[in-house]
């Protein structure tokens, strides 16, 4: 299972990989990677698609000491595109 370590929590996130643009999938508060499944099959061929799991959410560890706020989230995206280029 891949995970990323970002701003004191573990991120969960699927590449696709590729020589493509990436595109990175964010998802919504309550949801997880899986609502870009088509949207990824689509495109995995010409881009290289990165989608994760937010602080909390799906395969992501939660970190308790740290509130889930959108910036903290925004935060995190920003670490996890850093940490894979």
């Amino acid at each position: 299972m891949p995970m990323i370590g970002v701003n004191g929590t573990a991120l969960y996130y699927e590449d696709t990989g590729g020589s493509g643009a990436p595109i990175v999938f964010s998802h919504g508060v309550l949801w997880n990677n899986t609502l870009f499944a088509p949207q990824i099959a689509a495109l995995k061929d010409r881009y290289r698609c990165i989608a994760y799991d937010h602080r909390g959410q799906g395969r992501s560890a939660d970190d308790a000491a740290r509130p889930r706020r959108n910036h903290i989230l925004g935060f995190d995206q920003e670490r996890k595109k850093s940490a894979s280029a």
